[in-house]
């Protein structure tokens, strides 16, 4: 692990898209491993990311475009996973969202899973400081223990604990995953909730934009942030980043694919190496150029 990686604070901010949870699908064959090389548990890491979309083809031969994912499919109609690697590296799951009970297609949206020794100690725990249960525990085969949950503002996200350990802590390559941020009504607040959750230190730092920011950090290890989102952005929500080696060209790529870049990169914002798109889907992330060259 890098001293550049240790020192990493958080990324930038999201336009959050609502989207309502299903209940946990499986392949017939089990979930995939998390990584290849797992290893010890990791207690406030964030292992994983899953992407809920009602356009499962679409959003992968988006990803296959921009960032050189590579797919494989388990299992067989509306309930396959679809397992993404980058370089023979697992990296994510997609998964289709069913329609509700209104025949409208919820809007597509990346959810982050968190590690957690004891599932249902973390479930128990989130409700007694005003989160809610969205998936109540389950055990996924081949994989683990999880649930998913939403914290007090609204913003869902997953916990988990896997069979056989967490990825490594290790520096990721371009089209990997780099940060994570929370875009919430009262950072001060929800960084104290995730902060018992995910036995978390956290600390204030300082914004470019006049913002207030928190930082969530394991040991040594910056896990997460969480910042204002702002009287312009209507619900809470969780946005991941993904590392680019060439922000410019990853911009266009975007629009070629049939997603929209929905933040532009500012020179007043991480010194205009970071942005945030819409995948071709409508699922909001992050994409970065990291180390942030010129940032302060």
């Amino acid at each position: 692990m890098s001293a550049a990686r240790r020192r990493m604070l958080a990324a930038l901010g999201a336009l959050p898209a609502a989207v309502a949870l299903p209940a946990a699908a499986q392949s017939r064959d089990g979930w995939p491993q998390l990584s290849e090389t797992p290893g010890e548990l990791r207690h406030g890491k964030w292992v994983w990311n899953e992407l809920l979309t009602g356009d499962p083809d679409r959003a992968v031969a988006f990803y296959e475009s921009v960032f050189g994912w590579t797919f494989s499919r388990r299992g067989s109609g509306e309930r396959a996973y679809r397992l993404a690697r980058r370089d023979g590296r697992p990296v994510a799951g997609v998964l289709r969202i069913a329609d509700g009970r209104d025949g409208r297609t919820p809007a597509a949206r990346w959810v982050g899973m968190m590690s957690v020794p004891d599932v249902e100690a973390a479930v128990a725990l989130a409700g007694t400081e005003g989160g809610r249960t969205l998936v109540a525990p389950t055990t996924q085969l081949g994989r683990g223990k999880v649930a998913l949950l939403a914290d007090p503002e609204g913003a869902p996200f997953g916990v988990i604990r896997a069979v056989d350990g967490d990825p490594p802590d290790t520096d990721p390559l371009a089209g990997e995953w780099l940060w994570r941020e929370l875009w919430a009504a009262d950072p001060g607040r929800m960084s104290a909730w995730y902060r018992a959750l995910g036995h978390y230190t956290r600390r204030r730092v300082s914004s470019s934009n006049d913002r207030d920011e928190w930082l969530l950090a394991a040991g040594e290890l910056p896990r997460a942030g969480v910042v204002d989102r702002g009287a312009a952005v209507r619900e809470s929500a969780w946005l991941p980043y993904l590392r680019v080696a060439d922000l410019p060209a990853t911009l266009r790529a975007v629009g070629a694919a049939g997603g929209r870049v929905l933040i532009e990169p500012s020179p007043q914002r991480r010194a205009g190496q970071v942005a945030v798109i819409a995948d071709a889907t409508g699922a909001p992330l992050g994409v970065a150029r990291w180390p942030l060259e010129g940032a302060r």
